[in-house]
C-alpha cells in the first residue's frame, strides 16, 4: 500500500511532532521519514522506555531499526550538528544510522558565519527581539534568497571554498557598516579566524562522505511503494507567509512543500495530513500569545524546553481554538495545488492531555473579541501581528471530555492522543463514523 502521511504542527512549535512521527511509524512498516522544511534548529523529543533523543535533522522514527531519513531540498543542513546527532543515535544502538541518511545535493548548508550573524542581529535588536534559536537558519535562508549559499553537493564538486568566501565577504561588508554592542562584537570575532573555512570544509566532508548524497530520482523511487512519513518543523502559526510578523520563521511550515514534492512525481498513493497540537497553549520565546497565563509556569513543566539566551522563556497558556482553526484553514488553503491529492488536514493528534488535567481551571479559548474590523482568518497572516496583540480571549470551562469538544469546534476527527511523553503513553483512537 502506498501512503504518505504529512505531520505538521498547528501552533507556535513544540506540539510534539517528533513523538507523533515515532508513534505512527511504530504502528506500521514505515520505510522512511522525509524532512521537508526548516533546518537544524528543530528539536523533536522522542522517549521510548529508557531511551531519549532530541531529533534535529534525522527523522524522528530513527529509533526504529531500518527506518530511513531523506532530507529534501527544502531542508537547511548543518553538517557538524548532523554528525553529532548521528553519533548519539549510535550510542542508543542505531549503529547503521548514517547509511540510513540520504541528503539531497541541493540542500543549503548552515555555516558558522550564518550562526554568528544570526546571533549578532538578534543581540542588536535589544529588547525588540524577534525570537530565535540562534543556529543561523534565518540568515542562511536570507542569504540563499540573495544568491549566497553553499549546497551539500558543493563539498563534492569543490565549489564550497569559493562560496564560503563569498558569504564571509558579504557579512563583513555588513558588519563594517553596523554599530555593534559589546556582546555582538564578541560574536563577530569568528570572522577573524583565517582557518575556519578550511576546517569547516574538512568537517563537512566527513558528514557528506558518511551519508548518501542523492537527487530527486531517489525520492521518486522511495515513494514507489510502502508507507512514508513527512515530518514538519515548527508550527503553522510561525509560517513565513501566514505567521504573525515579525515573530515568525523563514520557513513554510504547512504541508505545502510536501505536497509540491508529491505533485512533482505524480504520486498516486493515499495522502493524509495530520495536524499536531497540545491540549494546552505554549510558546517558546518572543511573540504575542493571547491565552498566556504566567501562573501556569509554576504548575506545568516541559523538561526539554528551558529558558535559553536565544529563545528566552518557555511560556504556558490555554488552548486557543480560534488560532488552531486559523492554522487548519491556512493548511487547507493549499488545496489549490492539486485536485488529485488530498491536501487538507485529515485528522488531529492531541498531545499532553496530562498537562490539561493539571490545569487549576480546565478551560479552552473558544473565541476572540476586542479587535476592530476583525478580518477573516485567511486574510490575517503575514501582516497583522496587531491581531493577536489586541484580541481578548473568550474561555469556556470543560465539564466534559475535551477531545470530542475539540473535534466539534475544529471539524476534524482526533486520531491520536497522548497522556505523557513516552511512546507507550500514546493511543490511536478508533475512526468515527
Amino acid at each position: 500500500m502506498k501512503k504518505a502521511s504529512i505531520v505538521v504542527g498547528l501552533g507556535f512549535g513544540d506540539e510534539c511532532k517528533g513523538s507523533t512521527v515515532d508513534f505512527l511509524a511504530s504502528r506500521n512498516t514505515t520505510k522512511a521519514v522525509v524532512r521537508f522544511n526548516g533546518g537544524s534548529q528543530a528539536a523533536h523529543n522522542v522517549h521510548v522506555g529508557d531511551k531519549h533523543h532530541t531529533f534535529s535533522q534525522f527523522g524522528s522514527a530513527s529509533l526504529i531499526p531500518g527506518v530511513k531519513t531523506f532530507l529534501s531540498p527544502y531542508m537547511y543542513v548543518n553538517p557538524m550538528a548532523l554528525l553529532n546527532e548521528g553519533f548519539h543515535l549510535q550510542e542508543l544502538g542505531q549503529y547503521d544510522i548514517f547509511t540510513r541518511m540520504s541528503i539531497h545535493k541541493d540542500c543549503v548548508v548552515i555555516t558558522p558565519y550564518h550562526r554568528a550573524m544570526n546571533r549578532i542581529l538578534e543581540i542588536n535588536r535589544g529588547t525588540d527581539k524577534h525570537g530565535s534559536c540562534g543556529v543561523g537558519f534565518g540568515v542562511a535562508v536570507d542569504n540563499n534568497l540573495n544568491g549566497l549559499s553553499v549546497n551539500i553537493g558543493d563539498f563534492k564538486s569543490g565549489l564550497a571554498a569559493d562560496k564560503l568566501k563569498e558569504i564571509k565577504k558579504a557579512h563583513l561588508n555588513f558588519l563594517n557598516n553596523t554599530k555593534l554592542s559589546r556582546e555582538a562584537f564578541y560574536e563577530s570575532l569568528i570572522y577573524d579566524d583565517d582557518n575556519l573555512i578550511e576546517q569547516f570544509i574538512w568537517d563537512s566532508k566527513i558528514a557528506v562522505d558518511i551519508c548518501n548524497v542523492v537527487d530527486m530520482d531517489y525520492f521518486a523511487d522511495l515513494m514507489g511503494d510502502g508507507s512514508v512519513i513527512f515530518e514538519g518543523a515548527q508550527g503553522a502559526l510561525l509560517d513565513e507567509n501566514f505567521g504573525f510578523k515579525p515573530y515568525n520563521t523563514w520557513s513554510t511550515t504547512s504541508n505545502l512543500n510536501a505536497l509540491r514534492m508529491l505533485k512533482d512525481i505524480y504520486y498516486d498513493g493515499e495522502v493524509e495530513t495530520i495536524g499536531v497540537m497540545r491540549a494546552v497553549g505554549t510558546r517558546h520565546g518572543a511573540g504575542p500569545f493571547p491565552t498566556e497565563d504566567v501562573g501556569l509556569n509554576n504548575i506545568l513543566n516541559d523538561e526539554h524546553n528551558k529558558s535559553s539566551q536565544w529563545q528566552d522563556n518557555f511560556r504556558f497558556g490555554y488552548l486557543d481554538l480560534p488560532l488552531m482553526k486559523y492554522a487548519i484553514d491556512t493548511i487547507n488553503n493549499n488545496s489549490h495545488l492539486s485536485s488529485k491529492i488530498n491536501c487538507k488536514v485529515s485528522s488531529l493528534s492531541i498531545s499532553c492531555l496530562d498537562q490539561f488535567h493539571q490545569l487549576p481551571v480546565k478551560k479552552v479559548c473558544v473565541d476572540h473579541t476586542g479587535y476592530k474590523n476583525l478580518p477573516p482568518y485567511k486574510a490575517i497572516g503575514g501582516s497583522s501581528v496587531n491581531y493577536i496583540n489586541d484580541v481578548i480571549p473568550v474561555f469556556e470551562e470543560m465539564n466534559t471530555d475535551v477531545v470530542p469538544f475539540i473535534e466539534s469546534r475544529l471539524g476534524v476527527d482526533v486520531g491520536v492522543i497522548s497522556r505523557g511523553k513516552d511512546r507507550s503513553n500514546r493511543i490511536m483512537l478508533d475512526k468515527r463514523g
